[in-house]
């Protein structure tokens, strides 16, 4: 997943599509059930996944309240007095 991530750092979220699967995984990738060495890369789900948080991102930045309580857009989450959990 580091290795992924640092492509995405370095390339944008389009390397997923501009390489090859044996581009992105690292050398001797394989199962860890079966030692199959084969895989095949999904390129419709990524879209899906970026979309939904830069949408939920975009609602909380807009959003300065979420039932009745003041919310913020950093990462770092708190408990509340009900037991949910916040991102704050």
């Amino acid at each position: 997943m580091d290795r992924v991530y640092r492509m995405f750092a370095e390339h944008g979220a389009d390397v997923w599509f501009e390489r090859t699967t044996a581009e992105i995984l690292p050398p001797g990738a394989a199962c860890e059930k079966c030692g199959n060495t084969s895989f095949v890369k999904e390129v419709d789900i990524l879209d899906v996944w970026f979309d939904s948080g830069v949408s939920h991102a975009a609602v909380l930045e807009a959003r300065r309240t979420c039932a009745g309580r003041p919310i913020s857009t950093s990462r770092a989450a708190t408990s509340t007095a009900a037991g949910s959990t916040v991102r704050s």
